[in-house]
């Protein structure tokens, strides 16, 4: 059936990429494959995945990380923090300027973090233990905290600078920064055909480019393909230089072509979320029995052809303080029916919401419970409906997505009491104070033993069915280098594009 899908779509790819096309050399373009396009360019509004992977190519922050995740200047020439935790200062490069020729300095920033600092911002827990903003000199800026916060480093790397003349407008740049971005990273965007492609250019302006750490292409083409097979038969026909691609494509498709592929351990979570405010998914006991009804192994053979692992929580297996110890659930269906049955549950029903990235997932649970005698709908919603007017509001009864993390364990919007990202409405005592511990200590050995409860945690009280962590594969032609650095290490957040000013042609 797919090797028909193919013959029938082949008119349409080729069409569709010729179309795409431009007139640059292809020896100094790239042309990464993508399903998906961004919702946003403001750093403030655009919060799915595709928003965020495109983000990083055009902005960039105080501090950055390198090839092993750790912490390096960026802007910021130079940094440290006091021993105390208290305490951080950043010494800004001299002639910095943004992808359109405008100055950068320290207003910019100074601008930048009070929006990220600011209530309305979703980002607002991860600077709220800044107390004062000093600046020192021109060049120096020194951020005094109330109390120490071990995660700061790495949410400052996520902080994309942003022209005051922006920042400060009406309405805090909103409809400018959507599509026509202004930052300091390597690339800058040119144009933007929506549903087609974005073009990245070289930006002529980027501080590393006088160091050797500009970008190594002069022009990124970010195409979008929706459909995972025409991805595929892109690959295989060199209209794509690199894509992520799924396990089945590279297994059944691409293995035997000649394309190399960048493997690395994932970043990422697919989850079964719980609304914790509705009945019966208060009683953990429920969330528990459906847990068990859940095949995980045969959704990592079907659909992931082995290039996965089971969960146990949120925490990826490769992170440092990941707990080995955690509550595993394994399959066991009758048990599951014994559970409800004990709870004087026999008809548990319920809807799962999903997008389409997510659907034979949704349907292969499906399957599962419905083996187990939970029924169950399954719905596909666009993902920024689906955040908005369902997670946001709490209308749905569970939701199939998946999460991705950082290099930093630190979770409090995720499993805080009140986080921004905390849409299944979990509240426990005893994690908030965890969370605050782990926050706090500046302490490795604290941080691990703290974040290992956390995750005793949730493994046993399943707030969502953790079901897998799929490793990041990404697929590309032999001649385009740089595509790892030579390891499986996880890319911060299962970011796909965060080597790719390092990316260049033979």
């Amino acid at each position: 059936m797919k090797q028909l899908q193919f013959v029938v779509l082949l008119p349409f790819v080729v069409f569709f990429l010729a179309a795409c096309s431009g007139g640059v050399n292809r020896s100094q373009q790239i042309v990464f494959g993508a399903p998906w396009e961004p919702i946003s360019f403001h750093p403030q509004r655009g919060l799915d995945s595709a928003s965020y992977y495109a983000q990083t190519l055009v902005y960039e922050g105080l501090i950055s990380y390198d090839e092993n995740l750790n912490f390096v200047p960026a802007l910021a020439e130079s940094f440290r923090v006091s021993p105390d935790g208290r305490q951080y200062v950043f010494s800004l490069r001299s002639n910095l300027y943004f992808s359109d020729g405008q100055k950068l300095g320290l207003t910019d920033v100074l601008d930048t973090l009070n929006i990220a600092r600011a209530k309305e911002s979703p980002y607002h827990a991860d600077f709220a233990d800044i107390e004062k903003i000093e600046e020192r000199s021109k060049q120096t800026l020194v951020l005094h905290l109330s109390r120490p916060c071990a995660p700061l480093l790495s949410r400052l790397v996520e902080l994309r600078i942003l022209p005051s003349s922006i920042a400060k407008s009406a309405d805090k740049g909103t409809s400018k920064l959507a599509n026509k971005p202004v930052g300091a990273g390597p690339f800058y965007l040119s144009h933007w055909r929506s549903g087609l492609e974005l073009v990245f250019k070289r930006n002529p302006y980027y501080w590393g480019n006088d160091v050797g750490k500009g970008a190594k292409c002069e022009e990124l083409v970010w195409r979008v393909v929706p459909d995972k097979y025409l991805m595929a038969l892109a690959l295989k026909n060199k209209e794509l230089d690199i894509a992520q691609v799924d396990a089945a494509s590279w297994q059944h498709l691409l293995r035997k072509t000649g394309l190399k592929l960048g493997y690395f351990n994932g970043s990422r979570t697919v989850y079964l979320a719980f609304n914790l405010e509705r009945v019966p998914f208060q009683n953990a006991q429920v969330r528990q029995a459906v847990s068990k009804a859940i095949n995980k192994q045969v959704l990592i053979d079907k659909l992931y052809e082995g290039f996965a692992v089971p969960a146990t929580s949120d925490f990826i297996a490769s992170s440092w303080v990941f707990n080995k110890k955690a509550i595993a659930w394994p399959y066991k269906p009758e048990e599951s029916v014994s559970m409800l049955k004990g709870l004087g549950i026999s008809n548990l029903a319920f809807s799962i919401l999903t997008v389409s990235d997510y659907q034979d997932q949704a349907l292969i649970i499906a399957d599962n419970l419905r083996k187990a005698g939970i029924k169950t709908e399954v719905h596909i919603a666009e993902y920024a409906t689906l955040r908005q007017r369902y997670l946001k509001k709490g209308q749905f009864q569970t939701c199939l997505l998946s999460r991705s993390v950082g290099p930093d364990p630190e979770c409090i919007l995720n499993w805080g009491s009140g986080g921004s990202f905390n849409f299944c409405r979990f509240h426990d005592k005893q994690m908030d104070k965890l969370l605050d511990v782990g926050r706090r200590s500046m302490a490795s050995s604290v941080r691990r033993h703290t974040y290992e409860e956390i995750q005793t945690i949730l493994s046993r009280e399943q707030p969502f069915v953790f079901i897998l962590q799929p490793n990041l594969l990404i697929a590309h032609q032999a001649d385009i280098t740089a595509v790892s650095a030579g390891s499986n290490q996880p890319l911060p957040w299962d970011n796909p594009v965060f080597r790719a000013k390092y990316w260049s042609k033979r």
